[in-house]
Order: structure tokens, then C-alpha cells, then sequence
């Protein structure tokens, strides 16, 4: 079936304090919803009756799986909404634990064009 609207982009978790009238540091409860321009998009499509799609990636843990359960619950299609290739559900080694191999730099002095020009 063609969709009357297919978005492509961007989406995420937004966090967002439910106790008001204090600052960052007192608040206590969140709420999380899903965020992000195309996302957001397909939602409001969703919610005047049009048959939504988005087309996203997002990653291998519990905020990747979120997103693909509310936005199917909040009615987009979310058969597109594909886990990235990689795992992102631990956190990266350490740097001691990478590759011992020395690291290069480069100069981001804007005193010398990075290559010669003629």
C-alpha cells in the first residue's frame, strides 16, 4: 500500500520535567516523547487520519525500541524505523582498551592552507 506521506530524517527521545516552577536541579519526575523534525511530521500526519511512514535509524537499545513502539502506537508505520548496524545498547571500551596504535593530528592553524594551491 502507498502511503499519502513518507517523512526521512531525524528523530530521538526528548526528555522533557514534569514538576514546573523549579529549576533543572529540583526536578524529580520526566516524561519522555518522541522528538525530531521528520518524526514529528509523520505523528501529526498520523493524527489527521493520513496513512504515515518515516524512514529513520536509530540504535540497538532500550531508546531505539521506544521509538519504534510509540511511533507505531501513535499510528505511523513504522516498518522503516531500522536498528542501526551496530551494537549501542553498552557503552564504548575505554580508550585504553582500543588500538595502541599512535594517533596522528592535523594542524587547524589557519595560518597555511592545508594543501598548496597554485
Amino acid at each position: 500500500m502507498a502511503h499519502e506521506l513518507v517523512a526521512i530524517g531525524r528523530t530521538g527521545v526528548d526528555i522533557h520535567p514534569l514538576d514546573h516552577g523549579v529549576g533543572l536541579e529540583q526536578v524529580r519526575r520526566f516524561d519522555k516523547f518522541l522528538g525530531g523534525s521528520a518524526t514529528n511530521v509523520a505523528v501529526a500526519a498520523a493524527r489527521h487520519g493520513r496513512d504515515a511512514a518515516l524512514i529513520t535509524r536509530v540504535g540497538r537499545d532500550p531508546f531505539g525500541r521506544y521509538v519504534q513502539q510509540e511511533a507505531t502506537r501513535l499510528g505511523v508505520d513504522a516498518t522503516f524505523i531500522t536498528p542501526s548496524r551496530r551494537r549501542t545498547d553498552r557503552p564504548p571500551r575505554s580508550p585504553s582498551a582500543r588500538s595502541s596504535r599512535p594517533t596522528t593530528s592535523r594542524s587547524t592553524s589557519t595560518d597555511t592552507p592545508p594543501h598548496p594551491t597554485s
